[in-house]
């Protein structure tokens, strides 16, 4: 506890004087980041130090365009409605693109978080918000972006944590297209990781030594400090985080970007294609969730489904499952 809390105090001191009011804020976040993603210290460092960060009361949409910042680019979206953009936390890896009117290049940039307290202004809100979206950044942070190309084909590839991005440009046809993967599966396990962050920081409340820091976590309501985002769909995920072999396979491999790994072992486990089978279930509870069909029949058809993927996964790897 001591070396990540010190580590900390030293990351966050290079940007906020102690005076600061985000500066408890910062200096629990990254302690919690720094204690569940324990190999990445170096990284996690790197990270802070060039992170744009921008907290505003309003909205994502108006602070991006307030920054300089395309929220139409951004979220991938011509229309400049903005129910679009009514969320409350976002990140960039710093990977963009561009085209040369032959092939892609890659182009990096600082990575950004922007959070919002024009929904929810509380800091136990804010908090969570703010460690999910490190959380995405420190996932993207290697083997982040490639490019590779043929005779016909140019294709821009971005990976934060499972999710996979490409862009594809055809030269025969000169078009463009894209695709993604595994995104809402890299969205729960992110709000699973948040979670575990959260728990570490409250791990430490009764023997932080610094006063302004205990002050600050003492006043933070622990029944809404946590990550409730992707809510259905992560609630039909928690059982399988408690699988000390799923949540090994992810933690060893994640954010170095092994995800052939991570498909070949849990395929293995529960037979071809299972991990795609296992998102396409949790994106279809998350759009039934979006669409108020939570009490629908088919809805409760894919809990069970996935209920019966967990056992199966569980019954296979023959693991204590944490109560």
């Amino acid at each position: 506890m001591e070396e990540n809390y010190l580590l900390a105090k030293k990351i966050v001191s290079k940007r906020f004087d102690e005076d600061n009011k985000f500066y408890p804020f910062f200096v629990l976040a990254i302690y919690g980041e720094l204690t569940v993603f324990k190999n990445y210290k170096d990284f996690i460092e790197e990270i802070f130090d060039n992170v744009l960060i921008i907290i505003s009361n309003k909205t994502i949409n108006n602070t991006m365009l307030e920054n300089n910042l395309d929220p139409e680019a951004f979220f991938n979206n011509d229309n400049s409605n903005e129910e679009i953009y009514k969320t409350e936390a976002i990140s960039y890896c710093g990977y963009d693109c561009d085209f040369d009117g032959e092939k892609l290049k890659a182009v990096k940039t600082d990575p950004f978080i922007i959070c919002t307290t024009f929904y929810n202004n509380s800091w136990e809100h804010l908090l969570a918000a703010f460690i999910h979206e490190f959380s995405h950044i420190i996932k993207g942070a290697i083997n982040g972006c490639h490019i590779s190309k043929d005779k016909n084909y140019s294709i821009f590839t971005t990976r934060c944590g499972l999710s996979i991005f490409k862009l594809i440009y055809d030269k025969n046809k000169n078009e463009f297209s894209q695709n993604v993967s595994y995104e809402i599966l890299d969205e729960v396990i992110n709000c699973a990781h948040t979670n575990d962050i959260i728990n570490e920081i409250l791990a430490i409340k009764d023997i932080i030594p610094d006063q302004e820091i205990s002050n600050f976590l003492e006043i933070l309501n622990k029944r809404y400090l946590e990550d409730t985002g992707y809510e259905r769909a992560s609630n039909s995920f928690k059982p399988l985080w408690r699988n000390n072999t799923f949540k090994t396979l992810i933690n060893n491999n994640i954010v170095l970007g092994n995800i052939n790994l991570i498909e070949e072992e849990f395929n293995k486990i529960l037979g071809f294609n299972s991990l795609e089978k296992l998102n396409e279930l949790l994106l279809k509870i998350d759009e039934l969730d979006y669409s108020n069909l939570n009490h629908s029949k088919e809805m409760k058809k894919i809990k069970n489904i996935i209920i019966q993927m967990i056992q199966d996964f569980n019954q296979k790897t023959k693991v204590h499952i944490k109560r």
